[in-house]
């Protein structure tokens, strides 16, 4: 969210998004301070539907040119403070990316506010298009500790002199971002949930990331790096899984997502990690909007009524004939083989 109040005129603007609007919303708030009143709701009222929404194929690009005109063209979506993950070394950075997909209970330390504000909306931004289903606090004020002991997953900023006061509670990762490190009161949680994620995308982001580590690019060429790197890994499942939707949706298939995902289009190392993000609220929330993006484009869905349910224990999946066998009824043709 941002602000800006104009005591002399007794207004206030704030402009709100889920998406990293953070220089648009800047500029924005900079070009209305010099409108007059009317122009203003004129500009305001433009903005819902001409600002277009991040995508896995688009990092940066130029939106659009109002008849008040911009000063400059208008970048979205980065926060513009992607090289702030780079505290943390290749291999703890992905440490701690796994530890949010698996939705642990995360909590972020460092002496100062501003880094930490920065770190975990740069999280958030390689985590697109995925969101964050749960507690989010960027800094946590001291009167409010007992948020750390929530049994739900959460992602926690907070000062090195809170984690004195603070009570442990199951598991929890923390991060110093001053330091460099990763740990957990379960020393083996941060590792099993690192080895889900397939050693082909760990080696393939690692190639891209560490090169950066050592030049000397600008602090914009190493962001465009980040975030072009996280942006394929997600892809590697993501935009995949999407478009097999998309597929069988159109084709008028029934199908359920969660078995659809987990016993046919992924094995091996894939299939774990399919298998482990499929029970996570981001995946959840992902099948949703996915759903409301086919109907607001006119697409009728056909589906089994457990969307969002897993199989029935006296359910089995022939892989080799891509069947859905059951005591009690005939096979059912789920899907085509590709």
């Amino acid at each position: 969210m941002f602000c800006y109040v104009k005591q002399t005129d007794e207004c206030t603007f704030i402009l709100t998004s889920q998406y990293l609007h953070w220089s648009l919303f800047i500029n924005i708030l900079l070009h209305l301070i010099q409108l007059p009143s009317p122009q203003r709701v004129l500009f305001l009222s433009s903005l819902h539907h001409l600002i277009p929404l991040p995508t896995l194929n688009q990092l940066n690009y130029p939106l659009f040119s109002f008849h008040s005109h911009l000063p400059q063209q208008i970048n979205q979506p980065s926060s513009g403070c992607l090289s702030s993950l780079l505290c943390l070394p290749i291999t703890q950075l992905m440490m701690l990316f796994s530890s949010i997909l698996n939705e642990r209970r995360i909590i972020i330390q460092s002496n100062s506010a501003q880094k930490i504000s920065e770190f975990i909306v740069s999280l958030l931004e390689i985590f697109s298009p995925l969101k964050w289903q749960h507690l989010l606090v960027p800094f946590l004020p001291i009167k409010y500790t007992e948020l750390t002991e929530t049994p739900t997953p959460f992602i926690i900023g907070v000062d090195p002199s809170i984690m004195e006061i603070i009570d442990l509670f199951d598991i929890i990762v923390f991060v110093d971002i001053d330091k460099g490190i990763i740990k957990s009161t379960d020393s083996t949680i941060i590792k099993s949930d690192y080895e889900l994620i397939p050693s082909k995308w760990i080696n393939s982001i690692t190639n891209t990331l560490k090169p950066i580590y050592s030049h000397s690019e600008t602090i914009d060429d190493k962001n465009i790096i980040i975030k072009k790197a996280f942006n394929e890994l997600m892809n590697c499942f993501i935009k995949d899984i999407e478009i097999r939707i998309r597929s069988m949706i159109e084709t008028n298939t029934e199908y359920n997502v969660k078995e659809f995902y987990k016993d046919y289009f992924f094995l091996g190392e894939e299939r774990k990690f399919i298998e482990m993000f499929s029970k996570t609220a981001a995946f959840d929330q992902f099948v949703l909007e996915t759903e409301q993006k086919y109907k607001s484009e006119g697409i009728k869905l056909k589906r089994k009524p457990s969307l969002l349910s897993w199989f029935n224990k006296e359910e089995l999946i022939d892989v080799d004939n891509a069947t859905l066998i059951t005591p009690t009824k005939e096979n059912q043709q789920l899907f085509n083989l590709l």
